[in-house]
């Protein structure tokens, strides 16, 4: 077991001794939180209808520690939206949360091929559906945009990591990227809404019958073109439709996104070697548009 899985774990233990479970699995861990899935879950906090599984999930990087109830009471005011959501069932007040478990596998372009007419446009109405609801949210107390103090970030580790393995050409189109995001992020932005923040395929769940959004520990006010910026990477199909049903001008916004992002995860591969090269280099040279990987 991974030592964030089992911090998560440990966390459980400590916050509710009472609950009981049959068997546990560690699913991928991503970069900020410890996650576990508790089978067969029993015992307090949980009342007695107690679901078959159940997901802990313990924050452990700064932004994200701290904010569990926050968390909690954004995707509570999301019920009745059309996608499935990790709707908490109690959190310890501070990190850790024990949440629905949302099932399915991650909505890759292998998965979205497979996909029938009927079933693609049911994961476009509710990724459409429920990202609405979100953007129409007021003012929850969830921060503003992390945007600014990540691209401060992120140009310094790129001058460092990234910038020495680039030719010229590639360098002027690097600060192409960061020039228009700058403009459109931080000196111009679009009045902010509550946003995801991280919607790409691994935190968009399909189980064959219903569609899953999860992951909501990203969430920021920001321009809402960020939560389709990753849409298109799955299918053309799927980024058109749910900007459209969104409406307002947002392609354009994502895609800039979609670069700056391909930008954090080559710095990000070169710095820490968390994002595996066959992530990151493809999207760095699709952004770049030289067909460099």
């Amino acid at each position: 077991m991974v030592r964030l899985a089992e911090e998560a774990l440990a966390a459980v233990r400590d916050s509710w001794p009472g609950l009981t479970w049959a068997g546990v699995e560690v699913p991928d861990q991503g970069l900020d939180h410890g996650v576990v899935i508790l089978e067969g879950p029993a015992g307090p906090p949980l009342l007695s209808d107690a679901p078959v599984r159940a997901v802990a999930r313990l924050a452990v990087a700064p932004g994200v520690v701290g904010r569990a109830d926050v968390e909690a009471g954004v995707v509570a005011a999301l019920d009745g939206a059309p996608a499935l959501l990790p709707a908490a069932y109690v959190t310890d007040g501070a990190s850790l949360t024990l949440a629905r478990h949302v099932p399915g596998e991650p909505v890759s372009a292998q998965v979205w091929e497979r996909l029938d007419k009927g079933q693609r446009s049911g994961v476009i109405e509710a990724v459409a559906g429920t990202l609405s609801r979100l953007h129409a949210l007021e003012a929850p107390d969830i921060g503003e945009s992390w945007f600014p103090v990540k691209h401060r970030a992120l140009i310094e580790r790129v001058g460092e990591h990234v910038a020495p393995t680039l030719t010229a050409v590639e360098r002027d189109r690097v600060d192409a990227i960061f020039a228009r995001a700058e403009h459109l992020f931080i000196d111009s932005p679009v009045p902010p809404r509550p946003i995801h923040g991280d919607l790409h395929e691994t935190h968009l769940r399909f189980d064959g019958r219903r569609t899953g959004l999860i992951d909501f520990s990203d969430m920021t006010l920001a321009d809402p073109a960020i939560d389709i910026a990753h849409l298109p990477g799955i299918s053309g199909e799927l980024g058109h439709a749910v900007g459209k049903l969104l409406g307002g001008d947002l392609r354009d916004r994502a895609s800039a996104y979609a670069n700056w992002d391909a930008v954090f995860l080559m710095a990000d591969h070169l710095a820490t070697g968390r994002t595996p090269a066959s992530v990151a280099r493809p999207l760095f040279a699709k952004a770049l548009g030289l067909g460099r990987a």
